[in-house]
């Protein structure tokens, strides 16, 4: 193991262990990695106070959904799958105060499951309550997301539990604390400049996010901000103005709004943050603006999508920073280019379906041979596991000189056709762009892992030539594959599917003809790509059965296949690492050079 390798290992394990400064009285501020299901951001950040408090502010993300077997969207839910196994890890069986700052599931839907789970001794809000008659105010936010909060905060306001919160009063929820809230003020903040809005962003959107309970923390000399969800527009006409500059002074900064959006630059100089840390997953952690300004300001970012959960400890004097994930071995990207001009096909108008882009990684022009791999990452069908499926392969590829072209598609909630979708439009994007990018356009296959290869064998067998009648160029083009790569893939909705798989996708009742038609190793024909597959003998997620019976018929079609069986390493083969891993690459360049698609010396 490089030394590297044991460092990450020791700031994991201190991470999750709890570990602080020396044995000194400390702080600790632990900001989750919530998982991307296609709804929200989410934030929860989870608080060890010197007195051995518990602190929460926010809970992240969950969705009720009464179609899912658990009741919650994508099977999911931060308190539960999130939140709760920290705080075990931590010992931790009651939590003193749970802080939500605005109405929005992405934010308080994990206390849905906490408040059943866990006693909760009190909860924080700033009191703000959205309503209005018109139903265009709501359409950024379902109303009864905005209601459902409403409830849960009569009932602890029935058993003398809940606290209401605004600028300028400072909480006594632990003596070694000085908790300030910054803003909402007690009238709350209207909108000033409700005609720039973007249309799609509605009352009950930014609104809420405007009026988000922001606070100050101060334990010793260090000082934490958490502004919540206010956007740009609203910290600049309402924020900069209401609120003591002095007090935005911080040495740790949570990025308002995920740090999706601008920073403001007088907040920017007002906050001067020296970490700045912005919960959002990986689709969208390497397009975020608010990094650019931060790190002019000499601020280190950390983004959870890309460098994983992340803790602060504090003995009141200096201060540790610890993730999970070191993003520094990140190859560069070449391009981002937009997936879809506009909003996506079977978009659902959520912010998710507007910023859909590929990330390109080319190797040197003068070295490139031609080949393209768009690659998918897999997650079953709740989020994307890039770090480890994406951005090593894309390296390695570029090494080889194979560009890659990373495919963060949209997850599908039941909307079944937009994984697919998503593969098509970026082989066909990957071929308008073939000169530019030094490509064959008959050499661009597809790459899946897991979910992934779901998503990669169903572009395999569902494909056409294009519409020449649109009137976007991209889409007269083809979007057969010319090969595949599938590791450890899903490729049935059948007997030995992955079953967390199959209820993302279609669901656990699907009638035949749909089963049939993303059972993949039934979709064969004469005309499917060649195709290079690896899998486990020992796989109990995903069963190494899918690739057997893709393997078999594409056998009886005569379509050249290659199936490496490895005695172990289970799914992921140990973590996508180690021997196995290195003999799966091998192995398909070696397929893809006797196919003739890249030099032997590749």
């Amino acid at each position: 193991m490089n030394l590297k390798s044991i460092l990450a290992a020791a700031l994991a394990a201190a991470l999750f262990s709890g570990a602080s400064l020396a044995a000194e009285r400390t702080f600790s501020f632990t900001v989750l990695e919530i998982p991307d299901i296609q709804r929200g951001a989410g934030l929860a950040i989870v608080m060890r106070t010197p007195s051995g408090k518990t602190l929460l502010y926010d809970t992240g993300t969950a969705h009720p959904e009464r179609l899912s077997s658990d009741g919650w969207l994508a099977k999911f839910n931060a308190g539960r799958d999130v939140v709760a196994p920290l705080l075990k890890k931590q010992g931790v069986t009651s939590i003193d105060g749970v802080f939500i700052s605005h109405a929005h599931y992405d934010h308080f839907g994990g206390l849905l499951w906490l408040k059943e789970n866990f006693e909760i001794k009190k909860l924080i809000d700033c009191g703000y309550t959205f309503h209005s008659d018109n139903p265009d105010d709501y359409r950024g936010t379902n109303k009864e997301e905005l209601d459902h909060y409403d409830r849960v905060r009569e009932e602890f306001k029935a058993r003398g539990a809940h606290i209401t919160a605004t600028a300028g009063e400072t909480l006594n929820l632990d003596p070694d604390l000085k908790i300030e809230v910054i803003v909402p003020p007690k009238s709350y903040f209207k909108d000033p400049k409700i005609t720039t809005r973007p249309k799609n962003d509605t009352p009950s959107h930014f609104l809420v996010n405007a009026n988000s309970l922001a606070l100050r923390i101060q334990f010793g000399d260090i000082v934490f901000l958490l502004p919540g969800d206010i956007q740009t527009e609203d910290i600049e006409a309402s924020l900069m103005p209401f609120v003591d500059k002095s007090k935005l002074k911080c040495h740790i900064l949570v990025a308002p709004g995920h740090g999706i959006h601008p920073i403001v630059p007088a907040f920017g100089e007002a906050t001067h943050p020296e970490v700045s840390i912005a919960s959002v997953f990986p689709r969208y952690a390497k397009g975020i603006r608010s990094t650019v300004t931060l790190k002019a300001l000499g601020a280190k970012t950390y983004v959870t999508g890309l460098h994983g959960t992340v803790q602060v400890v504090t003995n009141g004097k200096t201060y540790q920073v610890t993730s999970e994930r070191d993003d520094t071995d990140k190859p560069a990207v070449t391009h981002r280019v937009p997936l879809w001009p506009g909003q996506a096909p079977i978009g659902d108008g959520k912010f998710e379906d507007s910023n859909l882009a590929l990330e390109v990684f080319l190797p040197p022009a003068d070295k490139a041979n031609g080949a393209a791999i768009v690659l998918c990452p897999g997650g079953g069908y709740i989020r994307h596991v890039t770090d480890r499926e994406g951005y090593p392969i894309a390296q390695w590829l570029n090494e080889h000189d194979i560009a890659c072209v990373i495919l963060e598609y949209r997850l599908p909630e039941l909307r079944h056709q937009v994984p697919l979708l998503d593969a098509q439009r970026a082989i066909r994007l990957t071929r308008a762009n073939a000169a530019a990018w030094k490509i064959n356009p008959q050499r661009i296959g597809i790459l899946g892992f897991s979910a992934g290869g779901h998503v990669a064998s169903t572009a395999l067998t569902h494909f056409n030539a294009g519409d020449p009648a649109s009137a976007d160029a991209v889409e007269r083009l083809s979007c057969r594959p010319d090969f595949g790569w599938l590791v450890y893939p899903v490729v049935t909705m059948g007997e030995f599917t992955h079953t967390g798989s199959k209820e993302k996708l279609i669901g656990s009742n699907a009638p035949p003809d749909l089963l049939r038609l993303y059972s993949n190793e039934t979709q064969i024909t004469a005309d499917t790509p060649p195709a290079f597959l690896a899998h486990a003998v020992d796989d109990k997620a995903v069963p190494i059965e899918n690739s057997r019976q893709f393997i078999a018929a594409m056998k009886s079609q005569n379509v050249p296949v290659e199936l490496l069986e490895l005695p172990n390493g289970g799914h992921g083969l140990n973590g996508c690492k180690g021997p196995l891993w290195e003999q799966w690459k091998a192995a398909a360049l070696k397929w893809l050079a006797a196919q003739k698609l890249i030099p032997a010396t590749s």
